[in-house]
């Protein structure tokens, strides 16, 4: 799934995401998601099983997707997706993002760090993360906290164990 890359690319610039305020631009990265995420649950699935008019959210399609591809295949395929997300977040922002897998002292659960200044700055997971979980926390943070208004400039997020 390295062609997300190329695919998001091609798809953001033929629709002007540079001309677009941040809440545009996330829509459209999320309808490039989804048209994406069809092709690729196509692509295994060997048959058509959605088109783009689907009314199924990408949440939901990528969690198929996720289920459609062996666990033991997701960090070859369903990382691209949080490292696609991190890269986006990183150039919007003009700072890059650091996802951090310590060996030495991992932790049970994804975090999301944004430093002083509101800039989302750091990732941590296990160094075996749940690729799907690990999606799902990210993208949930770009989609609702990301680039919008805080109380309070520096905060950690913490998935729950209710996603």
């Amino acid at each position: 799934m390295m062609d997300i890359y190329g695919f998001m690319n091609k798809y953001l610039m033929e629709n002007n995401y540079y001309d677009l305020n941040i809440s545009l631009k996330k829509e459209l990265i999320e309808s490039g998601l989804k048209k994406y995420t069809i092709d690729k649950i196509n692509e295994q699935s060997g048959r058509i099983v959605f088109d783009v008019n689907t009314d199924v959210s990408f949440e939901e399609l990528f969690n198929m997707l996720g289920n459609l591809i062996s666990k033991e295949n997701h960090f070859y395929t369903i990382r691209h997706y949080t490292h696609l997300i991190l890269n986006i977040a990183g150039n919007l922002q003009n700072y890059s993002i650091t996802w951090i897998s310590d060996v030495n002292n991992p932790v049970t659960e994804p975090i999301i760090k944004f430093n002083e200044f509101g800039l989302w700055n750091e990732l941590e997971t296990d160094p075996n993360p749940d690729q799907v979980q690990t999606f799902n926390f990210v993208y949930d943070t770009f989609k609702n906290n990301f680039m919008v208004k805080q109380k309070d400039s520096a905060y950690i997020l913490k998935q729950s164990n209710n996603n």
